[in-house]
């Protein structure tokens, strides 16, 4: 295939790619993850069978991205709503922003529990988490070169999947301020930093949110 048709294919195959994991995210918020079908996401984006396994290997692999796709856009809206702020400001908005939704939408929080009980969705966001936080931590605050340290965010993603789970099954524990704090906890003691608090970060990103209309793939929060 010459160079210039190699690049049309790519191309066509990420914008397909793009409108399965929009679409798909609307089905999962409105029919939630067990009872979406692959026929009902082929049927919303007019793909063939077999043009959506050519990309993706099964619904699995789709909420798997999509739940991917939605931590990078929540990424972008913290540069967006967060500009010249410290990194960790910037790697602590999608988690708190996912407990402030969840809090809020049974919904959210169903999808989140699933996502962060899987481990092949929890695998690629803890290795995207990593790769974002040895990028930007120019300051070297937390101990990325440590052989656990990918065990250590695991950690704190999965006290996040119960706290989602909590807010699913018993929405009258919906108190997101306090799931906040304790986990900010959790992650001061997970990567060893006695003397930080993070409770101030945490306000300045809570208020960040509550005073913004912010729109992730769809999710109005």
């Amino acid at each position: 295939m010459p160079p210039a048709a190699r690049g049309s294919h790519t191309k066509r195959t990420e914008e397909l790619k793009r409108r399965v994991i929009d679409e798909s995210i609307k089905l999962f918020l409105e029919n939630g993850y067990e009872k979406t079908t692959t026929r009902q996401i082929m049927q919303k984006t007019g793909i063939l069978n077999g043009s959506l396994y050519n990309i993706f290997r099964s619904k699995e692999e789709i909420f798997s991205e999509a739940i991917i796709a939605i931590l990078k856009q929540s990424i972008r809206e913290s540069e967006r709503l967060l500009p010249n702020t410290n990194y960790l400001r910037n790697i602590s908005f999608p988690l708190i922003l996912q407990i402030y939704a969840s809090s809020r939408s049974p919904r959210i929080a169903e999808l989140l529990a699933i996502a962060y009980k899987r481990w092949d969705t929890m695998d690629m966001m803890a290795d995207y988490t990593v790769q974002l936080i040895r990028e930007r931590d120019t300051e070297r605050l937390l101990p990325t070169d440590a052989e656990d340290f990918k065990l250590r965010i695991c950690i704190c993603l999965g006290a996040m999947g119960n706290v989602f789970e909590m807010f699913e099954k018993d929405p009258s524990m919906s108190d997101d301020k306090s799931a906040m704090y304790l986990l900010g906890d959790l992650l001061v003691m997970s990567f060893g930093m006695p003397n930080v608090d993070l409770r101030p970060e945490i306000d300045a990103i809570y208020d960040v949110i509550t005073a913004h209309s912010i729109d992730v793939y769809g999710i109005h929060i």
